[in-house]
């Protein structure tokens, strides 16, 4: 199904009537929970969200990017400690760090990113990733990695401890279900310790 669409401040309207199964209808607001659009005209039509989002983020190849302004301290604490760290080491600008599924190693990885003299630079930490339940995570390191990634997993102060807080069970929770664009992992344990990845 495709069509054209303008968004509005409760949902969507489309620049023409459409149909699914004989139903029409015109314009989709979110829900109370923003988990679906459900249509003005007729409330069986609607789009809506993953119903788990560990499974969803396990399913998807998509490139997450740590918010540094959106985690707990403990969390920033090393996300400030690697990108220095780099800096110092490796003259580093624009420092990152991400989540991504890896299609040829076949594998999750935690990428550290940065730039040297115009000149990229990655390296990947093999990470494992089951789901734990509805919305449940678990992420451990597998204890392998890229040749660049085992270099700044000994030499980048910050990252063994970031990957320690990373070894954990999460609950997963977005905003809008419908297209999640951040997911927060809240530590089971400890709701003090948490952070978000964006798509």
């Amino acid at each position: 199904f495709y069509a054209t669409f303008i968004v509005t401040h409760s949902g969507i309207r489309f620049y023409s009537e459409k149909e699914i199964d004989g139903n029409k209808f015109l314009s989709l607001t979110f829900n109370a929970y923003n988990s679906a659009l459900v249509s003005v005209e007729n409330s069986d039509i609607k789009l809506s969200g993953p119903t788990d989002l560990a499974s969803y983020f396990i399913g998807n190849v998509i490139i997450w990017k740590f918010k540094r302004e959106d985690m707990s301290t403990n969390f920033q604490t090393y996300y400030d400690a690697i990108v220095q760290s780099c800096i110092d080491k490796y003259n580093a600008q624009d420092v990152n760090l991400f989540v991504k599924y890896n299609t040829i190693r076949k594998t999750f990885e935690l990428t550290l990113t940065f730039t040297t003299n115009q000149i990229n630079n990655e390296g990947n930490l093999d990470l494992k990733l089951s789901t734990s339940g509805k919305n449940g995570l678990t992420i451990s390191y597998k204890g392998t990695a890229d040749v660049n990634g085992l270099a700044y997993y000994s030499d980048v102060a910050g990252l063994k401890e970031m990957v320690g807080l990373l070894n954990s069970n999460f609950n997963l929770s977005t905003f809008a279900i419908i297209n999640p664009q951040v997911i927060k992992f809240v530590n089971k344990t400890n709701a003090n310790s948490w952070f978000s990845l964006a798509k």
